[in-house]
């Protein structure tokens, strides 16, 4: 095994985490992936035995031991590690507690580089105008209490990093995604609106969803952690003609059956929260707060987001969305036509 690395990733066998992984060895470089006893090997075993350059250490960032010994020898740590799903401490040790100890570690080896993956969740957009495109500018929110467990949790771990790698030397790099998908995952983005008993309660048909197809988004990652003027800076990562949401519907119908959609307007989310709301207060906290009017507007007003700061830097998407859309959501074999007589789905601009 190598005993230095040119990066450590966290949280490799994600979805995201085995594509930048790939991505990586591709480009030659030396990498070293962090993964619990239980995950699976994420990267091709064809692809390991052509390049030699990819280690694997088991290990779990509750453990400041084996965080320390993976972060051995690494010049850049790209952390994409963190709990979505379980009980609400389950998501918040594993991300907010998990990075703790992960800071320890690397303000001890000393990194050239840290890229942190966030989410574009952490924008306190209850009180913002939907007309106003939404930069790295805006603010973190002010009340993470209000939303989700997981958005909750991004935001501590960002401040965390702001916190703990400010003055010390090391360069972070915040690189915010929208909705990622791919062949993979097609699941829903949660910006279309509220899954309830296999209905869709969908919040608006022309809204635009930021989303970013996930070699694209790896493409993004890398290219922030080697582009020496992304230190100390934060990106939103974001495709260009991204569809609206009945557009992505479409597109979504092509391989699976939607559930039940109905439109609600902004004013139904909120009759939704506050009869939630008063569920959770009859129950004495057995039925759990899953909406709040706070999260709707955060979430349902059809905040548009920019990557104009990533495509200054220099950035250029490999993958057009239409062609990410078409290989996402491919029509069933039994059901292909000729590719002259392919029904496209129009795209609308970004911006």
């Amino acid at each position: 095994m190598p005993t230095e690395a040119d990066c450590l990733v966290t949280g490799a066998s994600g979805f995201l985490g085995r594509t930048v992984v790939n991505a990586l060895l591709k480009e030659g470089a030396r990498v070293r992936c962090l993964l619990r006893e239980s995950s699976e090997n994420p990267i091709a075993s064809s692809l390991i035995e052509q390049s030699g350059q990819c280690e694997i250490r088991r290990g779990n960032l509750l453990s400041p031991a084996q965080i320390a010994r993976a972060m051995d020898g690494v010049r850049v740590v790209y952390h994409l590690a963190a709990e979505m799903r379980g009980l609400a401490a389950t998501i918040f040790a594993g991300t907010v507690v998990g990075s703790k100890n992960l800071l320890e570690a690397i303000l001890r080896a000393r990194p050239q580089r840290v890229v942190l993956i966030s989410s574009l969740n952490v924008y306190g957009l209850a009180g913002a105008d939907p007309r106003n495109i939404v930069s790295e500018e805006f603010p973190l929110d002010d009340h993470p209490e209000k939303r989700d467990v997981y958005t909750h949790a991004k935001i501590w771990q960002e401040r965390l990093f702001l916190e703990r790698l400010t003055e010390s030397g090391i360069d972070l790099t915040i690189v915010r995604p929208g909705h990622i998908y791919g062949p993979n995952r097609r699941q829903l983005p949660a910006r279309l609106g509220l899954s309830f008993c296999g209905v869709l309660l969908r919040a608006g048909s022309s809204r635009l969803l930021p989303i970013t197809y996930v070699e694209n988004c790896a493409d993004a990652v890398i290219f922030c952690g080697t582009k020496r003027e992304a230190a100390n800076e934060a990106y939103n990562v974001v495709d260009d003609g991204v569809p609206t949401s009945i557009e992505y519907l479409r597109w979504y119908r092509r391989v699976s059956r939607t559930p039940r959609t109905i439109r609600m307007p902004r004013a139904g989310f909120s009759a939704l929260a506050y009869l939630n709301r008063l569920g959770n207060q009859w129950s004495a906290g057995q039925i759990p707060i899953v909406l709040t009017r706070y999260k709707s507007a955060c979430a349902w007003r059809g905040h548009r987001f920019s990557n104009q700061k990533l495509k200054g830097l220099g950035w250029q998407q490999p993958v057009s969305t239409q062609e990410a859309l078409a290989l996402t959501f491919p029509f069933p074999t039994s059901s292909r036509v000729p590719p002259n007589q392919l029904v496209q789905v129009p795209l609308r601009s970004a911006t």
